[in-house]
């Protein structure tokens, strides 16, 4: 509930272990919803499954300009490195998982 009283509903369409394409596929899911508002984090399984930087970056322009046209708002959360990747920096992470 928001300090003025208004209450918001939110729901969840993540699903542990996807793939930025599995979100592709549900995305009439989200925009049937219809939220206001989609909060986007994606992308760390696709890294370490080594699928190509080209087809990560394809398909989160497909959910953002989707969800965009839906006239719901996108809050992007950079792909974050897993504790696997600790001695690594992003670039180091890329190159290491073979999404160049």
């Amino acid at each position: 509930m928001a300090t003025n009283g208004t209450i918001y509903t939110a729901a969840n369409y993540g699903v542990s272990g996807d793939g930025v394409a599995n979100v592709v596929a549900r995305l009439s899911d989200i925009t049937t919803f219809a939220p206001k508002v989609c909060i986007i984090h994606i992308g760390t399984n696709d890294l370490t499954a080594q699928v190509a930087t080209a087809t990560i970056t394809s398909n989160l322009n497909t959910i953002y300009s989707t969800l965009l046209a839906a006239g719901i708002r996108v809050v992007a959360i950079p792909i974050l490195p897993r504790s696997s990747w600790s001695s690594l920096n992003a670039g180091q992470i890329v190159t290491a998982k073979g999404c160049t």
